[in-house]
């Protein structure tokens, strides 16, 4: 006596005759119509409505067939109309269809809102900043990043109408999640990014073209711009990649020329432990060497330390070293404890990026005093922006990015002469360096009865930069 198949020995064949020309089919679909999902996902939405017409004709014909079906339950009676194939198929194609059709949604509402930007004439520019970190507390500077462009909107209101703003947390990290909204927008036909913190910016540099030809093999390249980003090892490329922002050679540079000139022979460093904190110290200890000049053992701070912590490793490192001479402090956030309980006699040489005010009468005094030395950028009228770096040059970046929009029309060439033109913003003092970098000007900080610099009555927020 013969054996009856078994229901997946049944089923499988049926479903291969069924579903084998869906593939050919999506192809001939994406070669013949022009539609903006990828192959696969396209794959995935014809199958489940595909499922869906052969669910419905599996129940429509089970209800005709339903007096032969209690006749005859077992014999004679194709496996597609048996209540145990019908019943995991419904089950399935309802799923799937569920899954396509949010699929679709989103997809519908992407679509909706780049018509709609479009429709405004609005240039799309997508800010990708760091808000919170990887323990959800936010950056110490997130709140200046946010001021910088408030002043923007503030000054110059008209842009509101001109261009769209969307921001993404990138929790100054590179990750799948960075690389997958930046391929998302890109395919959404955004040509302008901003990008903040080294710890994101530096790979996304590196990654950008691959990023882009995946999201957009043809067509007008985008353009990303890095801002609060100083280390020197980040790779600008022309008509893609571009940096705007103090780098880290040229503060290294004029602080070492100040040290050496007050004639310091000995220098230890803190910094954060991250591209940049390794990148300016590597600068540093590189240009000090020389004329009986050495480095002692320094420390590296996880950017995650809380302020008492990261004082408490501070005070335990260097209470177990001779005091040093010198040490240049590359950091972002508020250590002010910490630099408090270095040796009176220790001169501190400060990056730009660290703010030097946190609302602290103790550090008051070691700023005013000859134990302070810091650099800041030569801006022709430093009260036509913030004291700090954060919110100054996420304005200027703002307004350096849409002035080359404006002029270039579209036109990449044009967009990449307008942007490397050292002309404009006028209020600051900087040079083309390369194809895509600029050379900012430093100069020495002066501090005058509690104010960043002479004539400055701003006050310094207590805030810090993430670079």
């Amino acid at each position: 006596m013969s054996k009856n198949p078994g229901l997946v020995d049944q089923s499988y064949k049926i479903l291969f005759i069924l579903y084998a020309p869906i593939g050919v089919i999506t192809f001939l679909i994406k070669a013949y119509i022009k539609l903006d999902i990828d192959y696969l996902p396209l794959t995935a939405v014809i199958t489940s409505l595909l499922s869906v017409v052969i669910a419905v004709v599996i129940v429509v014909t089970g209800f005709f067939s339903r007096e032969k079906l209690r006749q005859d339950p077992e014999l004679h009676i194709p496996l597609i109309l048996r209540h145990r194939f019908l019943i995991l198929y419904v089950l399935m194609a309802v799923i799937s269809l569920n899954i396509s059709l949010f699929y679709v949604y989103q997809k519908y509402r992407e679509d909706v809102h780049l018509i709609a930007s479009s429709q405004q004439g609005a240039v799309e520019i997508v800010a990708l900043v760091h808000i919170t970190n990887e323990l959800g507390k936010y950056w110490q500077d997130t709140q200046q990043l946010m001021q910088g462009l408030g002043m923007f909107v503030m000054n110059k209101p008209q842009m509101t109408e001109r261009y769209h703003f969307s921001f993404f947390d990138h929790k100054n990290r590179f990750d799948d999640a960075l690389k997958a909204r930046v391929v998302k927008e890109i395919k959404l036909g955004v040509n302008y990014f901003i990008c903040t913190a080294s710890a994101a910016c530096s790979p996304l540099a590196e990654q950008f073209d691959t990023l882009s030809k995946l999201a957009r093999p043809k067509g007008q390249r985008p353009v990303l711009i890095i801002t609060a980003t100083a280390t020197s090892a980040l790779k600008t490329k022309s008509h893609q990649v571009y940096r705007f922002y103090p780098r880290n050679q040229e503060t290294v540079a004029l602080l070492v020329k100040m040290a050496k000139k007050r004639g310091f022979k000995e220098a230890s460093y803190i910094a954060i432990n991250d591209a940049n904190g390794r990148d300016a110290v590597n600068l540093f200890i590189d240009q000090w060497g020389g004329e009986g000049r050495e480095i002692v053992p320094g420390l590296y701070l996880d950017p995650l330390l809380s302020e008492r912590r990261a004082a408490e490793k501070i005070d335990a490192f260097f209470s177990q070293i001779e005091a040093p001479e010198v040490v240049f402090v590359a950091h972002y956030k508020n250590i002010t404890d910490g630099l408090l309980t270095l040796d009176d006699k220790t001169t501190l040489l400060v990056t730009a990026s660290f703010l030097d005010k946190f609302s602290n009468d103790r550090l008051d005094k070691v700023i005013q005093s000859d134990r302070w030395i810091s650099v800041m950028p030569d801006y022709k009228d430093q009260q036509a922006l913030f004291d700090q770096l954060p919110p100054s040059f996420f304005y200027l970046t703002l307004d350096k990015l849409t002035n080359a929009i404006d002029q270039a029309q579209g036109n990449p060439e044009a967009f990449h002469s307008a942007w490397m033109a050292s002309d404009y913003p006028a209020v600051l003092n900087f040079e083309r360096d390369g194809e895509a970098d600029f050379k900012i000007h430093m100069k020495p900080r002066s501090y005058r009865q509690g104010t960043m610099t002479p004539g400055s009555s701003k006050k310094v927020m207590n805030e810090s930069t993430v670079q």
